[in-house]
Parts: structure tokens; C-alpha cells; sequence
């Protein structure tokens, strides 16, 4: 079972939506189609059509949204994504990221518990679930989530839309869904017409503290080699860049701009 909790192990659980100072996302660089295996031209179709409508917010292209897992585990905080797996006591918050400005909620869909309950937003976890495009957000804002002394396997879904919703009532809807399963080779993962996945490394690398500090992050431009962060510093003027290296982000894509995007994610409790 899943649960929030207000343990403050760190002091980036804050109160208020985080928005580290680092950018997550990245394309793969073109590649032959004669030269490429097939795996990589699709993990490379969801990234570039997520960057597409993140670098043309004017358009209407499609609905994307990038995630990963902060592990706070032992003492240390890793980023990782949940084709990794999760044992009692970890305790998580997804970095969320959006191509398009829109509204974040977190549902538990199937828990070892068995109950269904809207984990994001609430009072407990934090009310404010507007997400601004190219900004990462670490969710929930005030608590992490605790995986407590029952293994098995948590189902959340991930709902982004443009327009504010009730969430409750799709607990049950029959939303167009991909599901993301824990498996590392995908054979699980079910992707929807009319949706994309991809997902990288889910090995947990540690997270430096000096990146853990809030920040002014925005997505500027993506290039096939490089990630870049960028941050204001104290004058609010200069805007300085970092370039970084990808890890474990998970992409998903809507093709249809309007549609309600959802994503069910497994989380393996061992």
C-alpha cells in the first residue's frame, strides 16, 4: 500500500509546488532509417512529438507529458521511474513536466489496499495542481508517498487536461489509457492508437543536492545531444545555462490536443 506522509526528511519537501532548477527532457538525434532498430525510432517518435508542441505552444499539436520519480530512500534522494522497483519504507513524489499549460491530478487506480482515492490534489497533499508548460513540477507539493509494509502492486494514474476537472469521476471512465508497467523491457506496457511512450534508463542515479534548490526552469529548445537547465539568478535578469544528461524520464503523448491524457503507472512493492 501507498500513502502520503508528512515526513520531512529533506528540505525540498516544501509546502508549495517545487520547481527544480533542471530540465528533463530530451530527443534522440535523427537516425537512418535503414541504420536504425525500430525500439529507437519509437522512443524517439514520443520525445520529438512532445518537444514539437512544447516548442509551438501557439499550435495545437497534441498533449504530452514527461515524468519521473524522486526516491528518497536510506537518506539519499535518487531520480529514477517506475521500471524500478520499490520496497517498504521508500518514499516518492513525481516530477511531472507538461508540454502545454494544464491541470495535474494523481489517482490511486489499484492498490494492495484495494481502495481507490484521488492521492493529488487534497488538502493533505497539496491544492495548487495548475502546471505551467516547460516547468517541472514535484508532486505531491506537500507530502511524499510512503510505501508502507504490504507489497504488491500500486496502480496510479497520472490525468493531465487542459481544462480543470473533477477527478473523482474517472475513477471508473474509460479514458483512453497507456498503461506503464514495471517491467524493464516493455513487454508489458500497453500504448494506445493514437498515443506514444518512451522511457529511459530506470536505474536510480543520486540527485546532487545543488540541484535540489527551487529555481525558474524553463524549457527553451531541445537539441538530439544535450539537455539543458536553465536558471535566474538572484537579480532575476541573467538567465544561465547548464546542460545536463538525461535520466530515467518517461514520456507519453496524446495525439489528440483535446483529449484528457492518462497514464497508469505500476508501481512494483517488493
Amino acid at each position: 500500500m501507498i500513502c502520503s506522509t508528512q515526513k520531512k526528511a529533506f528540505s525540498f519537501l516544501t509546502a508549495q509546488v517545487l520547481r527544480i532548477s533542471f530540465v528533463l527532457l530530451s530527443v534522440l538525434p535523427a537516425i537512418a532509417a535503414e541504420d536504425a532498430e525500430p525500439n529507437l525510432l519509437l522512443k524517439a517518435k514520443a520525445r520529438k512529438a512532445f518537444a514539437e508542441q512544447l516548442n509551438n505552444p501557439s499550435a495545437k499539436m497534441n498533449t504530452g507529458l514527461s515524468y519521473w520519480i524522486e526516491l528518497t530512500r536510506d537518506g539519499k534522494s535518487f531520480r529514477s521511474n517506475n521500471k524500478y522497483k520499490f520496497k517498504t519504507g521508500d518514499m516518492i513524489r513525481f516530477h511531472v513536466l507538461a508540454n502545454t499549460d494544464g491541470f495535474m491530478y494523481i489517482v490511486m487506480k489499484k492498490g494492495t489496499s484495494g481502495a481507490q482515492n484521488l492521492l493529488f490534489p487534497s488538502e493533505d497533499t497539496g491544492v495548487d495542481n495548475e502546471l505551467k508548460a516547460g516547468h517541472d513540477y514535484a508532486i505531491p507539493s506537500k507530502t511524499a508517498l510512503e510505501f508502507d509494509a504490504k507489497p504488491g502492486t500500486e496502480d496510479i494514474a497520472l490525468i493531465f487536461s487542459r481544462t480543470r476537472l473533477n477527478a473523482k469521476e474517472y475513477f471508473d471512465s474509460k479514458l483512453l489509457t497507456c498503461y506503464v508497467s514495471s517491467r524493464q523491457d516493455g513487454a508489458k506496457d500497453l500504448v494506445p492508437t493514437r498515443m506514444q511512450l518512451s522511457w529511459d534508463d530506470p536505474d536510480p542515479v543520486i540527485i546532487p543536492q545543488d540541484m535540489l534548490k527551487t529555481g525558474a526552469p524553463q524549457v527553451v529548445s531541445f537539441s538530439g545531444a544535450t539537455n539543458v537547465k536553465f536558471n535566474v539568478d538572484q537579480s532575476g535578469t541573467e538567465l544561465k545555462a547548464t546542460v545536463l544528461k538525461d535520466k530515467s524520464s518517461v514520456y507519453v503523448v496524446n495525439e489528440k490536443p483535446d483529449s484528457i491524457l492518462a497514464v497508469e503507472v505500476a508501481l512494483q512493492h517488493e
